[in-house]
């Protein structure tokens, strides 16, 4: 399941749907969380017909993809048609240049660890999102704008510090990407 995370009694969907487990239904109910069309569960069962067939106002759905991210943000053309990849590889030919302090296999690692990313950003759909970033960070840096050093998982990956959204090197502090994709 690529598309999602497994919690205790439910799955958290990357597009922000939930699934839950049928015998955690109740619980999830009880905590005052709301039933709508973002809820989902794990599996049909006898109880869950029963829920649906009493219930006209939510009718609860079996979950198994993620609906994709919509990104139909008002940015500016020039950034809708950037090639994400080519942009960040030459981001990291800048970060290479900047240091003599890379060997070989470094660099090597370096190389290999963005094109995995890159991968793992297509594979969810998440390119066009990376193109909004790039269009936010070049035009905080046009109007100085100073933000935060890193925060969270975002710190996680490398292609988020080559576009300069924080200032954490994932690869030298040892930062695994699967946190950042979990």
């Amino acid at each position: 399941m690529n598309n999602a995370t497994q919690l205790n009694g439910r799955i958290l969907w990357y597009d922000g749907d939930s699934s839950v487990e049928p015998e955690y239904l109740y619980e999830y109910i009880l905590s005052g969380k709301p039933l709508d069309s973002s809820v989902f569960v794990t599996e049909f069962n006898k109880d869950i017909r029963q829920f649906n067939s009493l219930n006209q106002d939510v009718q609860l759905k079996q979950k198994t993809d993620f609906k994709p991210v919509k990104t139909d943000w008002t940015i500016p053309d020039s950034y809708k048609k950037i090639d994400v990849s080519t942009y960040i590889l030459n981001k990291l030919l800048k970060e290479l240049d900047k240091s003599s302090d890379f060997d070989q296999t470094e660099i090597e690692d370096r190389i290999e660890r963005v094109e995995h990313e890159l991968e793992l950003y297509k594979e969810y759909n998440l390119i066009d999102i990376l193109k909004v970033v790039i269009y936010i960070v070049e035009e905080f840096e046009r109007n100085n704008v100073v933000w935060g050093t890193g925060r969270g998982s975002s710190c996680c990956s490398y292609c988020l510090y080559l576009i300069g959204l924080h200032d954490v090197d994932s690869i030298k502090y040892g930062l695994e990407l699967s946190e950042f994709f979990r």
